[in-house]
């Protein structure tokens, strides 16, 4: 009988919800940690002192796949738009028209968090899909489904576990947010969203032993996957998506406090500082150039360059997200012919990008960057532990077995 249950809860979590996730909720829930974690010293990681604040962002980061756990149209609806920058300008624009900074109470602090959780999903979603999730189809012929889920169990099965959290949904912000959506959203649609998410996953118990399940029957399908799911010399995975999630936690910041138009747009890159792009071979995931910004754009204003040393053009497509949202966070410079190894190019993004809240981008940007023959292996990064459950530990950037170095 305990058999029957966990299969069926099994298939539960890899078939029923299935809309657009595409990064599991326990991935989200880590990455948004390890990003808070990495902030530089001052006002953004000020706010974060207070552990409250800190587990209603993580709550805030697992919110937007709640819809998809229940069989309800109208729950799929508002988990779809809680994902995208549209909805998380309205959830600025109210935060800064009703409760604006400078945040004193805790329950302000808690609803800036929940959103700045939100954000972090969206953003993670976008950068994983448009990036890591081309390459599990590269390397190991699998999709969505096979990602979604597995990025989730290998975590557990590297000790990095889940665990229990204190609920915390803003009813009341949430609902006039919702106004526009053509399906009818109301407290108990969101609730019963949340409530079957955490029943089902995210808990500390049910979470864990699903995870063992997958583990026990498919993990041998995602081998290139297993390895490089942490490797953050590979654009998209976890551990390569913290520092663009904390640079669009400071942007957020900012958009709160009313400089968003005037920050730079662009907040990362890949290939990063420090690191080559990974191929010279056109059309391969590892080819792309991406820009990550600070808000969404207007994709049908963005215009870029792609240009070697001596400045002469490089043929390439210019991409959003992965699924076609017209306000993307990201876009893709795609090489449309082989580049040349150890050689430098410049991608630049023209002025005139149109940002979400209507400005216009007055700066031309520029990412250069060197080709690599062979993908390098990067210098580790320290996680810490804390509430998230696992030890202190060096995630090792390297190609093949090892990937994580436990240093329990």
């Amino acid at each position: 009988m305990r058999h029957i249950v966990f299969t069926g809860l099994l298939a539960f979590v890899l078939i029923a919800p299935t809309q657009a996730r595409s990064h599991g909720d326990w991935g989200h829930v880590h990455v948004t940690r390890w990003a808070i974690e990495s902030l530089p010293p001052g006002p953004l990681a000020d706010f974060f002192a207070n552990p409250e604040v800190v587990e209603a962002a993580l709550f805030g980061a697992a919110f937007p796949d709640s819809g998809y756990w229940v069989d309800d149209p109208a729950a799929r609806e508002y988990a779809e738009y809680s994902h995208w920058e549209p909805f998380i300008q309205a959830f600025v624009e109210k935060i800064r028209a009703e409760q604006p900074p400078p945040f004193t109470t805790l329950e302000q602090r808690k609803l800036v968090a929940f959103m700045m959780g939100c954000a972090a999903h969206g953003l993670q979603d976008e950068i994983f899909d448009s990036l890591f999730l081309f390459q599990v189809d590269e390397h190991d012929g699998g999709g969505q489904a096979d990602a979604d889920g597995g990025t989730d169990f290998f975590l557990v099965d590297d000790g990095i576990l889940p665990f229990d959290l204190a609920e915390f949904v803003p009813i009341d912000v949430l609902l006039p947010l919702y106004a526009d959506i053509p399906q009818d959203i109301t407290e108990d649609v969101v609730r019963n969203g949340v409530a079957t998410q955490t029943s089902v996953y995210v808990n500390e118990t049910s979470g864990t032993t699903i995870a063992r399940a997958f583990l026990d029957e498919n993990a041998e399908r995602l081998p290139w996957t297993r390895e490089h799911y942490l490797d953050e010399d590979i654009p998209g995975s976890l551990t390569a998506e913290i520092a663009p999630t904390a640079a669009y936690l400071k942007a957020l910041w900012g958009r709160l406090h009313g400089t968003g138009s005037t920050d730079p747009l662009v907040v990362h890159s890949y290939p990063d500082e420090g690191r080559a792009l990974r191929t010279a071979e056109p059309l391969l995931a590892d080819s792309y150039v991406t820009l990550i910004f600070g808000q969404g754009i207007d994709i049908g204003t963005a215009r870029g360059t792609f240009t070697d040393s001596r400045g002469r053009s490089v043929p390439f497509n210019l991409d959003g997200t992965r699924w076609g949202h017209p306000r993307p966070r990201l876009v893709r410079f795609q090489p449309t012919q082989r580049l040349r190894e150890g050689a430098r190019y410049t991608v630049s993004l023209e002025a005139g990008t149109e940002r979400i809240d209507g400005t216009i981008e007055a700066r031309l940007t520029r990412s250069m960057f060197r080709v690599s023959g062979q993908p390098e292996c990067g210098a580790s990064r320290r996680l810490a532990g804390g509430r998230v459950g696992f030890g202190h530990r060096s995630v090792l950037a390297c190609p093949g077995r090892g990937v994580l170095a436990r240093l329990r």
